[in-house]
């Protein structure tokens, strides 16, 4: 896993507005053929993806929409395809499907022909697909989820300006916070409310960072914490609070103060009453250069208060996390009456993860960090360092992954996967990364 000491160029930010473009064309298809092949000339086949790993699938959505009668599509493949994976064809759909079994590299050549009342025209492309190995799997445990954020900052950061510090015991201020600590360098810390635990102080001298920003109010983070930072840390590091009425202000007051995101291209939008859909949006969030800002996923419109951040942030875009029952389909409308908007929404958080991933991030991604699905502090504290790594965070079920980050791992195909959490959280057959059953 790599170490980050340096802050990163600018010119690795991802355009807000290319989230939709890319939850739209982020599909290759296998063979391209126009809607009507009457009417237009026929196109050259597109490829599979260029690069896979061995385990895991390729896309399921390498697949031509059906061409209508009377045309027919005969497709063809010329040479070897790696193997595991398979063409289908019938008369109106073709394409490959299937999951690689060895490491190899090959060429072949996919070769199109539409037939409409005996009128045949043939096209072909020559395509290139590189098996890589599976993953090498590492994993970051601690004894709780106090100390498993302080291992994953020992393990991703050095010298640092800022640290994040925000309660573990509940998700919403580490909610937004990840955000915005993995876009600006810096680790996120989570730390009980009535004292701050000893791993955590380590981690935090030996940072020694000259900004120490804590999340919410005295009930969720204590005075007694701010003190024992403050007595800590001495002189040369300054403590402050970003606290707020509620979830909802202080998501707000981080996003628009001087410790949030300067100058962002995008917010993401999300619940601020649960967390799976934001849980992994945080490196998607920091790679496009934008905080998450918390909302009532249940209201209508925006409140005075939302649109005033808004204001204030200026965003060329918005991104809501999440189907209309995480944030409300009115919500949405009202919201791209000012800003261009775009929901990732899915069947459930795995497929939300998964398509948010699938519109941000390109394949051959250095390390896929891995997260429960179901339980929220390893996320946070992970998602905070897969930001400033510029990498993605998958969420999975506990003993197996699950078929959504399977596809995402088949596409993505990262060199290294870094298990977050102990074996409660994620149980000991995601060391060996087995796929849960399929039907």
């Amino acid at each position: 896993m790599p170490i980050h000491s340096s802050a990163r160029s600018t010119g690795r930010r991802v355009a807000p507005g290319g989230l939709a473009v890319a939850a739209i064309l982020g599909a290759s298809l296998v063979l391209a053929v126009p809607e009507s092949a009457r009417a237009a000339a026929m196109p050259n086949p597109t490829c599979p993806q260029a690069l896979a790993a061995v385990g895991f699938p390729i896309s399921a959505e390498d697949v031509i929409p059906p061409v209508p009668a009377p045309v027919e599509l005969t497709a063809t493949v010329e040479g070897a395809l790696p193997d595991g994976l398979h063409v289908y064809n019938d008369s109106h759909r073709a394409y490959i499907y299937g999951t690689p079994t060895t490491v190899q590299t090959l060429t072949f050549t996919v070769k199109a022909t539409v037939d409409d009342d005996g009128n045949g025209t043939t096209s072909a492309s020559t395509c290139t697909v590189t098996v890589r190995p599976a993953p090498v799997v590492s994993r970051i445990g601690g004894k709780d989820r106090f100390e498993q954020s302080a291992l994953v900052s020992k393990a991703s950061f050095t010298k640092v300006d800022r640290v994040y510090l925000a309660s573990g015991e509940k998700f919403p201020d580490a909610l937004s916070a990840a955000s915005v600590a993995g876009r600006l360098d810096a680790p996120l810390l989570l730390t009980p409310s009535a004292h701050i635990t000893i791993e955590v102080l380590d981690e935090l001298k030996r940072l020694a960072p000259g900004n120490v920003i804590i999340l919410g109010g005295p009930r969720a983070v204590s005075t007694t914490v701010m003190d024992e930072v403050a007595m800590a840390l001495g002189t040369a590091t300054t403590v402050t609070r970003i606290g707020g009425a509620d979830r909802f202000e202080v998501s707000r007051n981080l996003t628009t103060s001087q410790y949030g995101i300067p100058n962002p291209d995008g917010v993401f939008v999300a619940t601020g009453n649960n967390f799976p859909d934001a849980l992994g949006a945080s490196p998607a969030a920091a790679l496009g250069n934008s905080p998450v800002l918390l909302v009532n996923g249940g209201a209508t419109s925006l409140g005075p208060a939302e649109r005033l951040t808004l204001f204030r942030l200026g965003p060329k875009a918005t991104t809501i996390i999440g189907g209309p029952a995480a944030v409300n389909a009115s919500l949405e409308t009202d919201l791209a009456a000012s800003y261009p908007t775009t929901r990732v929404g899915g069947a459930d958080r795995f497929e939300v993860n998964a398509r948010l991933n699938k519109a941000t991030f390109k394949p051959g991604v250095d390390t896929l960090y891995l997260a429960s699905g179901s339980t929220f502090p390893d996320a946070l504290s992970g998602g905070a360092a897969a930001g400033a790594h510029d990498d993605p965070l998958a969420i999975t079920e506990q003993n197996c992954v699950s078929a959504a980050t399977a596809s995402t791992i088949g596409r993505l195909v990262p060199s290294k996967v870094v298990i977050l959490g102990g074996t409660a959280s994620l149980g000991s057959a995601l060391d060996s990364l087995t796929l849960c059953p399929t039907e």
